[in-house]
């Protein structure tokens, strides 16, 4: 089955960009990247974090957000000294998807600013450290984003591949010239190819 024969992911995907072109005014590029970070971290918006939390992105909370009713308590996987190990954590909790967006456009302006006008084909890559400071990637980047940024990068790099399907989405991102697809860009292909990651497998 096609991504987007299922009417679900597309709706979702399509709900996301147009909250992110209309009601945020970022660039299609930050948009198209946003989707497919919220697709690979809610499960497409079906994840218990994004149905009870209304939180699509992953995004932790502090104990004083827990105790003020802003974060709910849970558990994640870490990476540490290399090995994955589940950690006790505070998980944000926001008023609706609409709220999570505005929070996540703030976080990401302040904390990544070196990202925001990239092409998000040129930003997944930034996310892995291993090419942090290289050749048209921003040293500061998002190689602290998440605790393992090679799968991550290129699960991402996917999802946006996928995006370029449909119409909305791909014109409107072809007539502000940014790519979705890495074998669009002759030098992000040449870096992408040397990524080697496990096949991950999106968590519900």
């Amino acid at each position: 089955m096609a991504l987007f024969d299922d009417s679900g992911r597309r709706e979702f995907a399509l709900a996301i960009y147009r909250a992110c072109r209309e009601g945020f005014g970022v660039s299609p590029g930050m948009a198209a990247l946003t989707v497919a970070q919220a697709a690979l971290e809610s499960a497409w918006g079906t994840s218990r974090l994004a149905t009870a939390n209304n939180n699509l992105f992953g995004r932790k909370g502090t104990k004083a957000q827990f105790q003020t009713g802003l974060a709910t308590k849970g558990t994640c996987i870490e990476i540490v000294n290399g090995e994955r190990v589940r950690l006790d954590c505070y998980w944000r909790f926001f008023d609706d998807w609409a709220d999570c967006l505005e929070s996540q456009m703030e976080y990401l302006i302040s904390k990544y600013p070196d990202v925001i006008g990239l092409n998000p084909v040129d930003a997944v890559i930034g996310l892995g450290s291993k090419f942090a400071g290289s050749a048209n990637i921003p040293a500061r980047n998002y190689r602290y984003y998440t605790a393992d940024p090679a799968v991550y990068s290129r699960s991402v790099a996917r999802i946006l591949e996928q995006l370029d399907g449909l119409p909305e989405v791909a014109a409107d991102c072809r007539d502000h010239s940014v790519a979705l697809n890495v074998l669009q860009i002759t030098e992000s292909r040449s870096v992408m190819a040397d990524l080697v990651v496990p096949t991950l497998d999106v968590k519900a």
